[in-house]
């Protein structure tokens, strides 16, 4: 289940950005102003673009298990111009699909209904569902 970030998500995003395994692949954890900055950031960017990040529920269980959506890769970036499809999940809800339906759905948004994938979508990730974690590290996928 896919929605827009809401308050009582700050928490369990901040837990998240803290947890030791999601650090292991951020190289940092961020402060809890740092974290609640973000989906302050998020909001705004699906106000803007129409699309984002967004807060990941389970259907009958867990509220938040994460993030998953599309972002707008900065102009300085050498792949640019692009939109990201990205998502952090809490390792408890790793190797569920969980990712792999997320993503899948924000591609679709972008592609089906005409909205941010017009160029290119890539995310640069070794454990990307898409190759089973055992793929090569970019992925992309163009209309």
């Amino acid at each position: 289940m896919l929605r827009p970030f809401t308050d009582v998500d700050r928490a369990p995003f901040y837990e998240l950005n803290a947890h030791p395994e999601v650090v292991a692949s951020l190289g940092s954890a961020p402060t809890r102003d740092e974290s609640d900055a973000m989906i302050d950031r998020f909001g705004t960017e699906l106000e803007r673009e129409g699309y984002g990040f967004w807060a990941v529920g389970v259907h009958g269980g867990a509220a938040f298990i994460g993030m998953v959506g599309l972002h707008r890769m900065p102009a300085t970036l050498p792949c640019a111009p692009g939109v990201e499809v990205g998502w952090r999940l809490h390792p408890e809800h790793w190797g569920r699909g969980y990712a792999t339906e997320a993503a899948s759905s924000s591609l679709r948004f972008g592609f089906e209904e005409g909205r941010p994938a017009r160029n290119r979508v890539v995310h640069d990730d070794p454990e990307h569902p898409v190759a089973g974690g055992h793929g090569p590290s970019r992925h992309g996928a163009r209309p």
